[in-house]
């Protein structure tokens, strides 16, 4: 008797399967407001991967600074540069991290 078991993907794959799918959305629409949140969200996610992918999450926090210094949105920009000067920090760059969060 062969029972066959469903794959369930874990909660972060599906998260990030959704976060994907609206960023599509908002390129193919040329929606651009929610642009900086939706890089935050992913990075957040790859940075909570069980296999850190610190790099890959840096990497999506400075895309969505740079969107979001494009749309003069300080506001996200400032969450990004937060997140990615933690990262930072964390890896033991701290200097870049300051430099980062300098004025």
């Amino acid at each position: 008797m062969n029972a066959r078991v469903p794959v369930v993907d874990s909660p972060l794959r599906e998260a990030m399967r959704i976060v994907d799918t609206g960023m599509e959305t908002l390129a193919r629409y040329k929606q651009v407001y929610f642009g900086p949140e939706m890089y935050r969200i992913r990075g957040e996610l790859l940075a909570a991967e069980p296999i850190r992918a610190a790099k890959a999450a840096e990497e999506c926090w400075r895309e969505g600074m740079a969107l979001a210094r494009e749309q003069k949105a300080a506001t996200f920009e400032l969450r990004l540069a937060g997140l990615l000067a933690r990262s930072m920090m964390n890896a033991g760059r701290d200097i870049a991290a300051r430099r980062l969060l300098r004025p």
